[in-house]
């Protein structure tokens, strides 16, 4: 999903972000971009045989029940 500089614009106006330049929004667009296709590799991961943290939780004395 490819980031432009009005998106960017847009999220750090959204996010409370600091006013950045044209020039320094150029400096840091690449680092979104590659930080959010990083990001989209994990829709990739296999997660069906995982299961959810939240489902056990662990007890003092080391036993595991359902919440």
């Amino acid at each position: 999903m490819p980031v432009s500089k009005d998106t960017l614009k847009a999220m750090i106006r959204d996010l409370g972000g600091v006013p950045m330049t044209e020039e320094q929004l150029d400096i840091v667009l690449p680092a979104v971009q590659a930080h959010v296709e990083a990001m989209a590799t994990l829709d990739e991961v296999d997660l069906s045989e995982v299961l959810p943290g939240h489902i056990f939780r662990i007890q003092p004395d080391g036993e595991h029940v359902k919440p």
